[in-house]
């Protein structure tokens, strides 16, 4: 889910799915992706009917209100991971250290 976030708002800074074949959204791209995903996303992409993005109807897309709830989890979710981590390093010090606060709970 992290890496689907980060291609879409990848794409979404562009504002159309042609851009992929450009040198910074590859770059971009190929930092996130394995090779065959890298692959995989850029044949999705030329295949795509859809070419833009843009604004309908002077609403935002659906999919940047998906990108937003994503972002608000994943954010939601590391304060989570960090509040029980450092739960587990006050109740449990010993093990914590051998195997990290996250594993430990």
């Amino acid at each position: 889910p992290i890496q689907y976030h980060q291609v879409v708002s990848i794409l979404m800074k562009e504002g159309t799915i042609e851009t992929i074949s450009s040198p910074r959204v590859s770059e971009a791209l190929s930092d996130i992706l394995t090779p065959n995903q890298f692959l995989t996303v850029s044949v999705a992409a030329s295949t795509s009917s859809a070419t833009s993005f843009s604004i309908i109807s002077g609403k935002e897309p659906p999919i940047q209100f998906c990108l937003d709830y994503m972002t608000q989890l994943i954010q939601y979710t590391q304060e989570l991971t960090a509040f029980v981590e450092r739960g587990m390093q006050q109740f449990s010090p010993n093990i914590s250290a051998l195997v990290g606060g996250a594993t430990c709970a």
